[in-house]
């Protein structure tokens, strides 16, 4: 994906984010997309964090062990949606993207 392409899927993730925001059922499942405990936790983990620096990792150990410790259903879609977004961001803004010759497939790097 190029720069304008991740911008593009954090801006629609947003969106998107919103919009199911809205809805009365947030059930996610990240074990339905092969995350693990540990990956599902890592990644709510940083989600918590990401929303509030101060409070977030406190918040995150009440959520997950009144979740029994599987962080995979602890997250609403709409949350996911936002947190990806995020990243997507962030990855965009972090990375160069270098024009290659046309019989190369792509590569980028770090600025």
């Amino acid at each position: 994906m190029n720069s304008k392409e991740l911008k593009l899927a954090a801006t629609l993730l947003r969106i998107a984010s919103e919009e199911f925001s809205r809805h009365g059922c947030n059930d996610l499942d990240l074990g339905e997309f092969g995350f693990s405990i540990e990956e599902a936790k890592e990644f709510v983990r940083e989600a918590y964090i990401a929303n509030d620096p101060q409070k977030g990792l406190l918040d995150f150990n009440e959520t997950v062990e009144s979740h029994h410790g599987d962080a995979r259903k602890m997250m609403p879609d709409w949350w996911a949606m936002d947190h990806l977004a995020e990243k997507i961001q962030k990855l965009e803004e972090n990375w160069v993207f270098q024009e290659v010759k046309e019989d190369d497939v792509g590569s980028f790097g770090p600025k």
